[in-house]
């Protein structure tokens, strides 16, 4: 066998290997955990997060993905958005449907991703997909924030909803928004209690922490569609390679950001050592020391 043929069997093996790994990491679901302690929640406070779903459905009307948050038993559903994808095929109803059954038992709490904003954007070439979808997820009891706030008293707890200007998704965009951009969005933080924001973009988180938010949980990368041990993602949507948040939790100073990788994929189908990831977090009450 020449040297030539056993590169081209090394090469075969390798892709063959490679188109397993993502056939499996594009249907198979895991849970994430993630603790966060703070001195100003009064009452604990667990939810699912989820984000990036794109429209993909785990089982029949998504029976698998339920399932798991039923087991998890969370406080509350947290939704960071890109639901759905900014498509004329795609007209939300997988994520209706979903939202819809989660409604009956959880309170639900929805910001925007990139996608729903895109489609609020341009009514006339989204064909009022947007004002659909949220009308309806209004209707059913979900608060819905688009750049704004709400309040669990009982827990001290606020939580936000940003939807920066979509500027800050340009592809190969350098652009930073800093503290007064958020401000213009949302106003302040406030001081007095524990700040959820829900940012859909981490590129920013380092504004996030400027601007005051204890915990920020954020979406869009997907993981980095590959990830690689002790290099993390790959690949970010605005084509950076190994980009400095891609998945998982990251703190600076007092301020913590949780990264998930996403439940669905868009375009191009791809997710390799990046399983579809359900992400779990308990705000605990916690006392200074």
């Amino acid at each position: 066998m020449s040297t030539l043929t056993i590169i081209l069997l090394i090469i075969l093996i390798l892709a063959l290997f490679f188109i397993m790994i993502m056939a499996v990491d594009t249907h198979r679901l895991i849970i994430r955990s993630y603790e966060i302690k703070n001195d100003r929640i009064k009452e604990d406070f667990s939810f699912v997060f989820l984000s990036d779903l794109h429209s993909k459905s785990f089982g029949k009307d998504n029976e698998i993905l339920i399932k798991k948050i039923d087991d998890l038993a969370p406080d509350a559903v947290l939704i960071g958005g890109d639901m759905y994808t900014a498509a004329f095929s795609d007209k939300g109803e997988v994520a209706g449907k979903l939202i819809r059954r989660l409604c009956g038992k959880y309170p639900v709490i929805h910001a925007n991703g990139n996608h729903e904003q895109k489609t609020r954007l341009l009514p006339d070439d989204f064909e009022n997909i947007y004002s659909d979808y949220t009308e309806k997820l209004r209707s059913l009891g979900v608060t819905y924030i688009e750049n704004g706030s709400t309040d669990l008293e009982d827990k001290n707890i606020r939580i936000y909803g940003l939807e920066l200007p979509f500027r800050y998704y340009r592809k190969l965009g350098r652009e930073f928004p800093g503290t007064d951009v958020i401000k213009e969005c949302i106003g302040e933080a406030d001081k007095d209690r524990f700040v959820l924001l829900l940012a859909h973009n981490p590129q920013y988180f380092d504004d996030y922490a400027s601007w005051g938010a204890d915990l920020t949980m954020s979406g869009h990368v997907h993981g980095g569609l590959v990830r690689l041990p002790l290099l993390g993602g790959v690949l970010s949507p605005n084509y950076r390679f190994f980009p400095k948040y891609s998945g998982g939790r990251y703190d600076i100073g007092d301020s913590t950001m949780v990264l998930s990788c996403g439940l669905g994929t868009h375009h191009i189908p791809l997710r390799i050592f990046n399983p579809a990831e359900l992400t779990y977090v308990r705000c605990i009450k916690c006392n200074k020391t």
